[in-house]
């Protein structure tokens, strides 16, 4: 996490192939995969949902937060690390890019994504 937004770089493990994940199917989807993802980002956006920090009563700085919003499809809810919103209306938009790292033979060993928000006007 940064103030531009945020990224997280996922590596394609061995377990992960044993389990059945196919890396080679991922990095041909990925173009179809951010799409999808950015309308559904789009969606939430519009629902102008209200986003909730809930502390249990602890108002402690250290106190552990929730973070908790009625999104279209259902309830969303994680930890919370910082600042955030009071509802989705303030954003205009969410960029999401998904980039696959290759080894030296050109096979997919890791993603890393990247989202940044842009704030509404």
């Amino acid at each position: 996490m940064d103030i531009e937004g945020s990224m997280d770089v996922y590596r394609f493990g061995k377990s992960l192939c044993k389990r059945g994940f196919d890396p080679a199917q991922l990095a041909d989807q990925v173009d179809e995969i951010v799409a999808r993802v950015q309308s559904t980002l789009q969606e939430w956006i519009a629902s102008a949902a209200v986003v909730v920090v809930a502390d249990g009563g602890d108002r402690r700085i250290t106190a552990l937060r929730r973070w908790t919003c009625a999104l279209p499809d259902g309830q969303a809810e994680m930890p919370c690390g910082g600042t955030h919103l009071p509802d989705l209306s303030a954003l205009a938009a969410v960029e999401v890019d998904y980039m696959v790292a290759r080894d030296g033979t050109g096979s997919p060993v890791g993603l890393t994504v990247r989202s940044r928000p842009i704030l509404a006007a």
